[in-house]
């Protein structure tokens, strides 16, 4: 194995490691200087895994295919933006009406953190370890490859020509991405969590309003950001991409935050008018 193979391949590993361990410590740092909740994070994890891994991810290729035919590859990246947009938006005021009904700030931001968690981990960061293990391998594999099939000495079994010619076209892309590759997969990482943060918490403020524009807001900021990346990406421009997504990102989140005060105020005059209530029928029932 080449050093510079080996050296992307170690990227790869680190950028998988980080998109899984980055959310983990975020979390654990705002639970202990902010007290955000395990639970609700979990259940903004288990938001995702339902409405895109459960009712979205399944029929997508096959919907991929049938509008990359009819319209082309550009098109389908908005439409697979758009989709991604309504079902994860829909999902996370679902799970607010339904389980997590009085969201502090805390809660909004730890349900965002969960839900854009579990895509870093489980989705991105499970693939880039993978590609690393791929990429150590690569050399190992591409030596069992000879002119008609045949095993090196000491080899288990043999490649056949063509696979052993693919795994040289994907030794050849990989040095083609450089460092730079997964270097921006984790770039894309940081931007995601911090846009669904945002996201979380302006959908939170859709509920505890009773405002659907707000919802709507979420959806409009969401397909945007995914749409504008994939469109510079498709052009070429991946560091513009990831670079754009993740000043977006940060500036929403930073907006967005502006409704902390109105979840924190909204459940303490849900649980003031509660007392209230309690304590009016403590005295009647003791006159």
């Amino acid at each position: 194995m080449d050093d510079r193979l080996r050296a992307i391949a170690l990227m790869y590993g680190l950028a998988g490691a980080g998109a899984i361990l980055l959310p983990a410590v975020v979390f654990w740092v705002g639970h202990r200087r902010w007290g955000w909740r395990a639970r609700v994070a979990l259940i903004g994890a288990a938001t995702f895994l339902v409405f895109q891994g459960l009712l979205r991810l399944p029929w997508l290729p096959a919907f991929n295919a049938w509008a990359t035919a009819r319209w082309g590859v550009a098109a389908t990246a908005l439409l697979a933006s758009l989709t991604a947009a309504l079902w994860e938006e829909t999902g996370r005021y679902v799970a607010y009406r339904l389980v997590v009904r009085r969201p502090r700030a805390a809660d909004a931001v730890a349900m965002g953190l969960g839900h854009g968690g579990f895509e870093s981990a489980v989705l991105v960061g499970l693939s880039l370890l993978a590609t690393a293990i791929a990429l150590w391998l690569l050399p190992w594999a591409e030596g069992m490859g000879g002119p008609a099939g045949g095993d090196r000495p000491g080899a288990p079994f043999g490649l056949p020509p063509e696979a052993a010619a693919g795994l040289r076209q994907a030794r050849e892309a990989v040095l083609a991405g450089g460092f730079a590759a997964p270097a921006l997969a984790f770039v894309e990482r940081v931007a995601a969590l911090a846009l669904h943060v945002g996201l979380s918490v302006l959908v939170a403020a859709a509920w505890v309003r009773g405002r659907a524009i707000l919802w709507a807001a979420a959806v409009g900021v969401h397909f945007a950001v995914n749409a504008g990346a994939v469109t510079l990406a498709q052009s070429g421009h991946g560091l513009l991409a990831e670079g754009v997504a993740l000043v977006l990102a940060a500036g929403f989140l930073w907006r967005a935050l502006r409704w902390a005060p109105v979840l924190d105020a909204a459940v303490v005059g849900v649980e003031g008018a509660s007392v209230g209530v309690a304590g009016a029928h403590g005295r009647a029932g003791g006159g």
